[in-house]
């Protein structure tokens, strides 16, 4: 009786742990989100100078495809391996020097990554607003986001497990605030 005891008492504790993990994680990724909102709220400032930068220039094919966020979201799967022209996409929030989330209509994150061409040029990521990005939608997997690891796209291990979130990304090759 005291081992059914003692093992009962063992997987409670272990119950416990696990649950508190997953809500402190759970409570990091929403304080990061919140972040990332409330460094969108752009200032004057900040959009005049963002307007002042202008477009990076852009380099390949044409889009094939002008969409839209409210469009692009349910849709996302269908414009794999297209480069498309997504506009109005709300900036959301830092990934790393190469990477940045945009807040689609529905409130979910999706992961924009610059190009080699953008990196080479020393382009940073935007820092808040509305945006309209040319680039291609690609399929991610673990294995993806291990070669950016490794490569330096991301720099910590917090941030590869951010990056797995979702199936797909959009490799950005020009970022310009929208309308422009």
């Amino acid at each position: 009786m005291a081992k059914d005891q003692a093992a009962s008492s063992g997987s409670t504790i272990l119950m416990v742990s696990v649950s508190v993990v997953l809500i402190a994680a759970l409570m990091g990724w929403l304080y990061v989100q919140e972040r990332g909102r409330a460094a969108a709220r752009l200032t004057a400032a900040d959009s005049a100078a963002m307007t002042e930068a202008g477009p990076v220039a852009s380099t390949g094919a044409p889009p094939s495809q002008v969409v839209t966020s409210a469009v692009f979201e349910p849709n996302v799967k269908s414009y794999v391996d297209q480069v498309i022209e997504l506009t109005d996409a709300r900036y959301q929030a830092n990934l790393s020097t190469q990477t940045f989330w945009v807040e689609l209509p529905s409130g979910a994150p999706f992961l924009v990554k610059l190009d080699s061409a953008m990196v080479a040029a020393g382009t940073a990521v935007p820092s808040g607003g509305m945006l309209d990005i040319i680039g291609t939608v690609k399929q991610k997997d673990a294995a993806l986001v291990a070669g950016w690891v490794s490569s330096g796209v991301l720099q910590s291990p917090d941030q590869a497990m951010q990056a797995e979130f979702g199936t797909t990304y959009l490799e950005a090759r020009e970022i310009r605030p929208a309308g422009q």
